[in-house]
């Protein structure tokens, strides 16, 4: 890391936790919990542009695999895809349990003013054409998740189309700010909608706000809460599998990797200030501690 950028992130961690210290001293309130698909936790969409329609990645015993219904919009990558899916899958979480009618359907809006609104993004008119391809990606994306067990023959598998093939995706590309005919919308598939409510994760907003200009930090932050959600004893993560589950093949060498890691890791760490890490040259240590949003009942925290 340059001097200049040993600087700049300097200030940035300082800011961080300051932002930590903040959010440490009171619980979220309900606006500030969203919740996510726990099940889809290991989905770790592409940080920077991918170089084909498909990815593949084997972690372990969890094979993830990523494709992009339509080549000429490509994958989705980078922060944005990530806040539309958190809201996409928090709307329909809610949605059902308030028993509202079409639970499936999400709107976004009739201008892309609207739609940064609703994502709690500052709007930007040069950040709108972004934002409505990275949206247009995700939801025209294929995922395929297959779990493989070492006592048995075989494999459980999981295909998931985000949208149900209905959906109103229409933007003013001379004005984001000008409001269309229509309110954007689109329907998340039976397979996405089963696995939004079925076992919702909880995640403070809060802190996906202060950490929303880093891809890998959100996936750092949403890996570790749903670990904590039922870590009993200290657990180490090993630098091979950190490197699958964060997207260590999208760097040339896994020195570059581990560095931009551990970046990313301090600047959880500034926001969640209670939470219990160690990086080592082995891996990732992980102890048992509440997670950002408590859940309702206690964990018993054992650690050998």
């Amino acid at each position: 890391m340059t001097k200049t950028r040993k600087e700049k992130e300097s200030r940035v961690l300082l800011e961080l936790y300051r932002q930590g210290e903040q959010i440490a001293l009171a619980d979220p309130k309900s606006k500030d919990i969203s919740y996510l698909a726990r099940g889809l936790h290991n989905l770790i969409l592409p940080r920077s542009k991918p170089k084909s329609e498909r990815i593949e990645i084997q972690n372990g015993d969890l094979n993830v695999v990523i494709v992009a219904l339509d080549k000429k919009i490509g994958l989705p990558y980078g922060s944005y895809p990530r806040l539309i899916r958190y809201y996409i899958e928090d709307q329909v979480y809610k949605k059902h349990k308030n028993n509202e009618e079409e639970p499936q359907k999400v709107y976004f809006g009739r201008s892309a003013r609207e739609f940064f609104e609703l994502l709690g993004i500052p709007w930007g008119g040069k950040s709108a054409k972004i934002l409505r391809k990275q949206g247009e990606a995700f939801i025209k994306s294929q995922v395929f998740i297959q779990k493989t067990f070492e006592r048995f023959e075989g494999s459980v598998g999981l295909k998931i189309d985000i949208t149900k093939g209905d959906y109103v995706w229409l933007w003013s590309r001379s004005d984001p700010e000008q409001q269309a005919l229509f309110e954007n919308y689109i329907k998340v598939s039976d397979e996405y909608f089963k696995e939004i409510t079925s076992r919702p994760l909880p995640i403070d907003m809060r802190v996906v706000s202060s950490l929303k200009r880093w891809a890998m930090a959100l996936d750092i932050y949403m890996f570790l809460t749903a670990r904590l959600f039922s870590l009993q004893k200290r657990t180490l993560i090993p630098w091979g599998q950190l490197s699958l589950q964060f997207g260590g093949h999208e760097f040339e060498r896994d020195r570059k990797f581990r560095e931009e890691f551990k970046i990313n890791l301090k600047r959880v760490q500034k926001i969640c200030i209670d939470t219990r890490l160690k990086l080592t040259e082995n891996g990732l240590s992980i102890d048992p501690t509440l997670p950002t949003v408590k859940p309702k009942k206690k964990i018993k925290a054992k650690i050998s």
